[in-house]
């Protein structure tokens, strides 16, 4: 079997000038990601960042009891590590939440484009902007909103960041994400089935009508969406459209419409023909 794939596959770095994006090229390392695994652990020096494809991660944060939250997921619109690259040296611990690929690159070969202080630094703190909204709003929808909406906010968000329309995650896993009783995600993934939006078995999702979901959501995903779409889409385009590599008014819609198409329609087909990578931890 093979897989066509290449880093580009992530926007992060499909959104990177193709200088930019040579200059890392071949320190990229093609990675497959199994739910559950830690990609970071907590509170330990960040040897890699992760520039997730079509697998989702998110950071863990634990309490003494035991007890922990995901206040955020990352998938195909950006990385892990940010907190190394911006100084801070370690990272919270980052789970695997959906299995799928992704490329990892040193974080050491990063932090130096990075302290470059070209694209890839504007692109990496637009992204930080981006996902402190998401956990701000999250926070929000988990004390305010019923589960079944907040269900929906979290499979239309896993199903922007992946590929496709399936989800390979467990009503455990959702509970854990939403800080709910798994007996509560259940009742609603039930609701969602009967009317037809999803199919659910054995830990995995199938989303058949999109819109149905998007008729249940609240507005927080909304809220986040047009956040992201304003940082790594409209800022990102304002600057193809001044330094882009194509000339005048059509290089300028050209480039323009790339951009759209980077956060809202990943192309997952595109890009080299490379064989299944081993699990990362044996990489």
């Amino acid at each position: 079997m093979f897989l066509f794939e290449s880093p580009r596959n992530n926007r992060m770095l499909a959104a990177l000038p193709a200088e930019d994006y040579k200059r890392l090229r071949s320190y990229f390392e093609h990675v497959r990601m199994s739910p559950g695994q830690f990609i970071h652990e907590a509170a330990t020096p960040v040897t890699y960042v992760y520039f997730p494809t079509s697998a989702i991660v998110a950071p863990l944060y634990e309490v003494k009891n035991g007890a922990s939250v995901q206040l955020a997921i990352v998938g195909s619109e950006g990385f892990t590590g940010i907190s190394s690259l911006l100084g801070g040296g370690s990272s919270p611990g980052i789970v695997v939440q959906a299995p799928g690929y992704g490329y990892r690159i040193k974080e050491k070969i990063l932090k130096m484009e990075f302290e470059r202080q070209g694209f890839l630094q504007q692109l990496a703190l637009h992204f930080v902007q981006a996902l402190m909204t998401q956990m701000a709003q999250n926070a929000v929808c988990n004390r305010h909103h019923n589960v079944e909406k907040q269900l929906c906010r979290f499979l239309l968000m896993s199903l922007d960041r992946s590929s496709g329309r399936e989800l390979q995650m467990t009503h455990e896993q959702i509970a854990i994400m939403l800080g709910v009783r798994r007996e509560s995600v259940t009742q609603a993934a039930l609701k969602l089935q009967t009317a037809g939006a999803i199919r659910y078995s054995r830990g995995h999702i199938t989303v058949f009508e999109r819109e149905e979901l998007k008729k249940s959501v609240c507005e927080c995903y909304s809220v986040v969406n047009k956040e992201y779409e304003r940082l790594l889409w409209t800022r990102r385009t304002h600057r193809s459209a001044v330094h882009g590599p194509w000339g005048g008014t059509k290089g300028r819609q050209r480039e323009r419409t790339m951009v759209r198409k980077l956060w809202r329609a990943p192309d997952c087909s595109a890009g080299n023909q490379i064989s299944p990578s081993p699990d990362f931890g044996s990489s």
